[in-house]
């Protein structure tokens, strides 16, 4: 796994996958997940782009600091990685916390950002939202991992998943107990910060690239009201629902969601 050095001066690891002559795709992970949580997305790219997957400040590989974290820093890392590549323009696709990192880069590198794509995220964070992460904070510190990667599981996905695909929610679980390397508490909380303090009233009108909106409708995470909020807000956006799940409808309707985002990339060339 690659590392590199990024313009803010933490070691930041990236993968590589697919085609290295493919349409460059950079991807980037949400809150307190590291970028191999793309895999089953990246086993359907690989075959058609050049992915790199980024393991945001304070998860996987990655530098841990001290001290809240923002979107613009995170941003920042990821532009990094694909710099080190040498890649001139390339598509990004951010998932949750990931699509606010996304929102960041594709104004900051407008002239190199072919398209991208913004999961089940926002814009800002309403008193809702804002005391949602601080719940996770607190909940994450008070808890086992195992009953809080339980609880965490029970907020992401739909009652109807859940309760249909039990074998694959426990495997979930495992895995996340059997992590070798899970996020640690002041890196958690570090992300969380850069969730709350993510805003960008005033500035999505700056987006020039074409953008795939994604959201789940029963997401109680992060309500469909904040897709909405991007849709009506950056110009050149499409919003994709995904009725009847939640803030995981990239993985509850996995191929949907993989076939879906193909073909924007690939429009977008």
């Amino acid at each position: 796994m690659p590392i590199i050095k990024s313009s803010n001066g933490i070691n930041i690891s990236y993968t590589e996958y697919g085609d290295r002559n493919g349409e460059p795709l950079l991807l980037i992970m949400g809150l307190g997940a590291p970028g191999s949580v793309w895999e089953k997305h990246v086993n359907e790219y690989k075959k058609h782009f050049r992915c790199i997957a980024v393991d945001n400040r304070g998860t996987g590989e990655s530098d841990k600091p001290a001290g809240d974290y923002t979107t613009e820093q995170m941003a920042d890392d990821a532009i990094s990685a694909v710099d080190s590549l040498g890649i001139d323009k390339f598509h990004v696709s951010g998932i949750s916390m990931g699509g606010a990192i996304t929102q960041k880069i594709a104004i900051a590198q407008a002239s190199r950002v072919k398209s991208c794509i913004i999961t089940a995220s926002w814009a800002f964070c309403d008193n809702y939202m804002k005391n949602v992460f601080e719940m996770l904070k607190t909940t994450r510190s008070n808890m086992s991992y195992a009953n809080f990667s339980h609880m965490f599981l029970l907020w992401l996905y739909s009652a109807k998943f859940y309760s249909g695909n039990i074998d694959a929610i426990e495997e979930s679980i495992e895995n996340n107990i059997n992590d070798l390397s899970p996020i640690t508490q002041h890196a958690f909380d570090s992300q969380a910060a850069a969730c709350t303090s993510h805003d960008m009233r005033g500035s999505l009108d700056k987006i020039t690239a074409p953008v795939l909106i994604t959201a789940g409708g029963k997401d109680i995470f992060t309500p469909i009201e904040c897709s909405e909020y991007l849709h009506k807000n950056i110009k050149n956006s499409h919003l994709e629902i995904f009725d009847g799940y939640a803030h995981t409808h990239h993985w509850e309707d996995l191929d949907r969601y993989n076939k879906i985002t193909f073909e924007f990339i690939n429009k977008n060339k």
